[in-house]
Protein backbone atom coordinates (compact mmCIF):
# COMPACT_ATOMS: atom_id res chain seq x y z
CA UNK A 1 0.00 0.00 0.00
CA UNK A 2 0.97 3.04 -0.54
CA UNK A 3 -0.59 7.00 0.37
CA UNK A 4 -1.61 8.90 -2.45
CA UNK A 5 -2.37 12.75 -2.39
CA UNK A 6 -4.64 14.34 -4.30
CA UNK A 7 -2.70 15.94 -7.41
CA UNK A 8 -1.51 12.22 -8.02
CA UNK A 9 -5.36 11.19 -7.75
CA UNK A 10 -6.64 13.84 -10.51
CA UNK A 11 -4.71 12.43 -13.14
CA UNK A 12 -6.75 8.84 -12.71
CA UNK A 13 -9.77 11.45 -13.39
CA UNK A 14 -8.73 14.06 -16.41
CA UNK A 15 -5.94 12.85 -18.90
CA UNK A 16 -2.98 15.27 -18.48
CA UNK A 17 0.60 14.95 -19.65
CA UNK A 18 1.64 12.79 -16.54
CA UNK A 19 -1.68 10.38 -16.20
CA UNK A 20 0.27 7.19 -18.23
CA UNK A 21 2.81 7.46 -15.60
CA UNK A 22 0.08 7.92 -12.57
CA UNK A 23 -1.32 4.93 -14.45
CA UNK A 24 1.72 2.55 -14.11
CA UNK A 25 2.37 3.38 -10.72
CA UNK A 26 -1.54 2.15 -9.48
CA UNK A 27 -1.19 -1.08 -11.50
CA UNK A 28 1.04 -1.69 -8.78
CA UNK A 29 -1.06 -0.86 -5.54
CA UNK A 30 -3.19 -3.48 -4.40
CA UNK A 31 -5.37 -0.50 -2.53
CA UNK A 32 -5.31 3.45 -2.30
CA UNK A 33 -4.85 5.25 0.58
CA UNK A 34 -5.56 8.56 1.11
CA UNK A 35 -7.40 11.72 2.79
CA UNK A 36 -10.90 12.04 3.62
CA UNK A 37 -10.01 15.58 2.04
CA UNK A 38 -8.92 13.83 -1.14
CA UNK A 39 -12.74 13.83 -2.31
CA UNK A 40 -13.28 17.80 -1.94
CA UNK A 41 -10.05 18.56 -2.76
CA UNK A 42 -10.44 16.04 -6.16
CA UNK A 43 -14.14 17.73 -6.52
CA UNK A 44 -12.51 21.19 -6.01
CA UNK A 45 -10.41 20.93 -9.65
CA UNK A 46 -12.74 19.40 -11.74
CA UNK A 47 -15.95 22.10 -10.58
CA UNK A 48 -12.89 25.05 -11.31
CA UNK A 49 -12.54 23.63 -14.68
CA UNK A 50 -16.39 23.78 -15.43
CA UNK A 51 -16.58 27.21 -13.66
CA UNK A 52 -13.45 28.16 -16.26
CA UNK A 53 -15.03 26.67 -19.39
CA UNK A 54 -12.77 23.37 -19.69
CA UNK A 55 -15.36 21.13 -19.51
CA UNK A 56 -19.35 20.83 -19.85
CA UNK A 57 -21.87 19.90 -17.01
CA UNK A 58 -22.20 16.96 -18.67
CA UNK A 59 -18.84 16.05 -18.34
CA UNK A 60 -18.68 17.53 -14.76
CA UNK A 61 -20.91 15.45 -13.40
CA UNK A 62 -19.72 12.43 -14.75
CA UNK A 63 -16.30 13.43 -13.58
CA UNK A 64 -17.82 14.09 -10.00
CA UNK A 65 -19.55 10.14 -10.03
CA UNK A 66 -16.12 8.97 -11.16
CA UNK A 67 -14.40 10.40 -8.27
CA UNK A 68 -17.47 9.14 -6.19
CA UNK A 69 -16.18 5.44 -7.24
CA UNK A 70 -12.40 6.34 -6.48
CA UNK A 71 -12.92 7.46 -3.08
CA UNK A 72 -15.10 4.56 -2.30
CA UNK A 73 -12.57 2.49 -3.38
CA UNK A 74 -9.86 3.40 -1.06
CA UNK A 75 -8.54 3.13 1.74
CA UNK A 76 -9.94 6.50 3.82
CA UNK A 77 -8.28 8.40 6.84
CA UNK A 78 -10.76 9.71 7.97
CA UNK A 79 -10.89 13.05 10.71
CA UNK A 80 -9.61 12.33 14.55
CA UNK A 81 -7.74 13.80 17.15
CA UNK A 82 -4.70 11.90 16.39
CA UNK A 83 -4.53 13.06 12.60
CA UNK A 84 -5.35 17.18 13.92
CA UNK A 85 -2.02 16.32 16.25
CA UNK A 86 0.01 14.55 13.68
CA UNK A 87 -1.31 17.54 10.87
CA UNK A 88 -0.41 20.26 13.41
CA UNK A 89 2.86 19.11 14.24
CA UNK A 90 3.86 18.71 10.55
CA UNK A 91 2.91 22.89 10.13
CA UNK A 92 5.34 23.23 13.65
CA UNK A 93 8.37 21.86 11.52
CA UNK A 94 7.56 22.54 7.71
CA UNK A 95 6.46 25.49 5.68
CA UNK A 96 2.86 23.62 4.47
CA UNK A 97 -0.60 24.60 3.80
CA UNK A 98 -2.83 23.00 6.22
CA UNK A 99 -4.19 20.84 3.38
CA UNK A 100 -0.95 19.60 2.59
CA UNK A 101 -0.37 18.84 6.57
CA UNK A 102 -3.81 16.41 6.51
CA UNK A 103 -2.21 15.05 3.50
CA UNK A 104 1.02 14.46 5.20
CA UNK A 105 -0.41 13.53 8.57
CA UNK A 106 -2.65 10.98 6.77
CA UNK A 107 0.28 9.53 5.18
CA UNK A 108 2.17 8.97 8.46
CA UNK A 109 -0.61 7.43 9.97
CA UNK A 110 -0.90 4.90 7.13
CA UNK A 111 2.75 4.18 7.38
CA UNK A 112 1.90 3.79 11.15
CA UNK A 113 5.30 6.14 11.92
CA UNK A 114 7.56 4.19 9.86
CA UNK A 115 8.10 6.22 6.77
CA UNK A 116 11.49 4.71 5.16
CA UNK A 117 9.77 2.13 2.54
CA UNK A 118 6.50 3.36 2.35
CA UNK A 119 5.76 5.46 -0.86
CA UNK A 120 4.35 8.56 -0.79
CA UNK A 121 2.71 9.26 -4.40
CA UNK A 122 2.27 12.88 -5.10
CA UNK A 123 3.18 15.26 -8.27
CA UNK A 124 3.21 18.20 -5.69
CA UNK A 125 6.96 19.02 -5.60
CA UNK A 126 7.09 21.18 -2.40
CA UNK A 127 4.63 18.41 -0.62
CA UNK A 128 7.13 16.00 -2.48
CA UNK A 129 10.02 17.69 -0.95
CA UNK A 130 8.96 17.29 2.62
CA UNK A 131 7.73 14.08 2.53
CA UNK A 132 10.99 13.16 1.35
CA UNK A 133 12.27 15.06 4.49
CA UNK A 134 10.08 13.03 6.51
CA UNK A 135 11.37 9.92 5.25
CA UNK A 136 8.85 8.64 2.84
CA UNK A 137 9.68 7.27 -0.77
CA UNK A 138 8.61 9.82 -3.38
CA UNK A 139 6.91 9.10 -6.36
CA UNK A 140 5.20 10.93 -9.41
CA UNK A 141 7.29 13.75 -9.47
Amino acid sequence: MRYWDTSALLPLMLKQRCSENIREIIKEDKAISTSWISKVELSSAICRLEREGHISEIELDTLLRRVDMLIQSCCIVHPSEKLSDRAIRALRSHSLKSLDAIQLASAFIVSKDVTNNFEFITLDKQLGNIARKEGFIVRGE
